[in-house]
């Protein structure tokens, strides 16, 4: 069984560390039969135990369950050599010590495995109150963003840093098949799988190893799913507007074509209709200013049809529309020379 649990410090773990703890647990039990030689002429051999105890204690505390057997079963053998007779020798006078040394290994051993319980439960509550401040976080930061990329950037970092791991984030996407020492955790929606979101953890020996961490891990992973549904939902909510927009543009707009367009076929079906009945009767300045009239109506019909057809190529994207500057009053020269006929002798 691994020594480290899931959330304990950085500077627990790895050989180096485990090292350093029989080291110190040899220390321990070197520094409780100093404390003993001094304690020998005053207490009893047996009552001199305690002192072993107390570093059993404080190792299995600090370090964990394997320097803490190494502890125990040196504390038995160093307080065999040095206070039971005969003295610096591991041979026994008395059997009755045989008893002694049992108990004492049996009990250092349980003293042991329940500082390392307690440990763990403390780091695992410590684990647990990090990780759901980290996720208070989290939250806060993504219901302050709007924009998807910055959504995964947000939750990338928080998962990466609280799970000590590399991760990516892969928006309706295939990650593929899951590598060794990877994780894939997908991003579900209400309607459809969003993306899945790839953890590869820094260290072999990572804060992923039980289940209560993946549920954690799987929570964040909810979280941002959550927080890219809301997204996705406001885009559409915005695609919806724009599209009632739209068609609301487009309706005013058919109706002010209809009636632009009606307008000149009137006049041209007019000045023809009055050429067709007047006939001969009509002199030639009448028949002149009918045909010009038919000609300018003519030739407006042609420039709304030809606004259309424009209007149809932006929408399709066939025809980009180039801005650029330009001098107002050459754009209301232009209008108003367009409308010359029609304005006749009105002042504008």
């Amino acid at each position: 069984m691994s020594e480290e649990q899931p959330g304990s410090p950085p500077e627990r773990r790895g050989p180096a560390w485990l090292r350093a703890g029989y080291a110190q647990a040899l220390g321990a039990v070197a520094l409780a039969t100093g404390v003993s030689r001094l304690l020998f002429t005053l207490v009893s051999p047996p009552n001199l135990v305690m002192t072993y105890f107390v570093a059993v204690t404080a190792i299995a505390a600090k370090y964990g369950r394997g320097p803490s057997v190494v502890a125990a079963l040196a504390s038995v053998a160093a307080f065999d050599f040095f206070f039971v007779a005969p003295h610096f020798t591991f041979a026994v006078a008395d059997t009755e010590y045989v008893l002694t040394f049992a108990v004492m290994l049996a009990v250092g051993l349980v003293i042991g495995n329940l500082t390392v319980r307690v440990r763990r439960q403390r780091e695992a509550a410590e684990g647990r109150e990090r990780r759901t401040a980290a996720l208070y976080a989290m939250s806060r930061e993504l219901a302050q963003a709007g924009a998807v990329d910055e959504l995964v950037q947000i939750a990338a970092r928080h998962i990466g840093d609280v799970f000590a791991a590399e991760v990516s984030v892969a928006l309706g996407a295939d990650p593929g098949p899951e590598e060794a020492g990877t994780i894939h955790l997908p991003l579900l929606g209400q309607r459809s799988p969003l993306g899945v979101v790839r953890v590869c953890p820094r260290r072999e020996r990572q804060a992923l190893a039980t289940p209560e961490a993946r549920r954690q891990l799987e929570t964040f992973v909810n979280q941002t799913a959550l927080a890219l549904e809301r997204a996705r939902l406001a885009d559409e909510a915005r695609e919806a507007r724009l599209r009632a927009e739209t068609e609301r543009l487009r309706s005013s707009l058919l109706t002010s074509v209809s009636h632009d367009l009606r307008t000149p076929l009137a006049a041209i079906t007019g000045a023809a209709t009055t050429m067709l009945e007047g006939g001969a009767r009509l002199d030639p300045a009448t028949r002149l200013e009918l045909l010009e009239s038919i000609r300018d109506e003519a030739d407006r019909l042609n420039r709304l049809v030809q606004n259309l057809l424009e209007m149809t190529r932006l929408e399709s994207g066939a025809l980009r529309l180039r801005r650029d500057w330009h001098p107002l009053e050459e754009v209301v020269g232009a209008a108003l020379g367009r409308l010359a006929k029609r304005l006749g002798a009105r002042r504008v």
